[in-house]
């Protein structure tokens, strides 16, 4: 048969291409947050094993380390932020403009656009399919979330964590709300 070395071509083609993103995620990975004490991450250097303690603010402005970090924790720093905005009543998008986007493409998936809903919609780079997915579901899966460049990743989680707050805030709002009584 013909069809049966084509699709082992076809077979051995999609197996390589996903055995060898873990070789390409590992060229761009050099950071490792390994522990995280009194407001303090310690961030480890893949290569060197030597450790480091930084705060949250000093990985978001240093984006050798932001980007270097593993696609799950740099996630977990853009939630980690959001909260940390929320907490310190800073604006948002001021940070969102001083963030410079870098250019690490090696993601599986690549962000297309954002809708005005905030969900993502993503292409998967070898089947060219796209997904609509808010971003608190891709950041909590994590199948989905290491498919993504650590830069995409961070920008989905901190835009999960805004999501999340906004979500305990407007919840908590609704119970305190005393309702209005009309008085004759």
């Amino acid at each position: 048969m013909v069809m049966v070395p084509f699709l082992k071509k076809i077979y051995f083609f999609l197996k390589g291409n996903y055995t060898s993103f873990d070789n390409v995620l590992s060229k761009y990975v050099s950071y490792k947050i390994v522990d995280f004490r009194k407001g303090k991450y310690i961030v480890q250097c893949v290569n060197t094993k030597s450790t480091f303690q930084t705060s949250i603010s000093d990985i978001i402005f240093d984006l050798d380390i932001l980007y270097s970090l593993h696609p799950l924790q740099s996630c977990y720093i853009g939630i980690e932020f959001a909260f940390y905005l929320k907490k310190n009543n800073l604006d948002v998008s001021n940070y969102q403009k001083r963030i410079k986007k870098a250019h690490h493409d090696y993601g599986i998936y690549r962000i297309k656009y954002q809708d005005r809903k905030g969900d993502y919609c993503y292409v998967d780079l070898l089947s060219y399919e796209e997904n609509v997915e808010d971003p608190r579901e891709i950041a909590f899966s994590e199948i989905k979330i290491s498919k993504f460049s650590a830069e995409e990743a961070f920008y989905i989680g901190l835009n999960a964590g805004l999501k999340i707050i906004d979500k305990y805030f407007n919840a908590t709002k609704k119970a305190n709300v005393i309702p209005f009584k009309k008085v004759y």
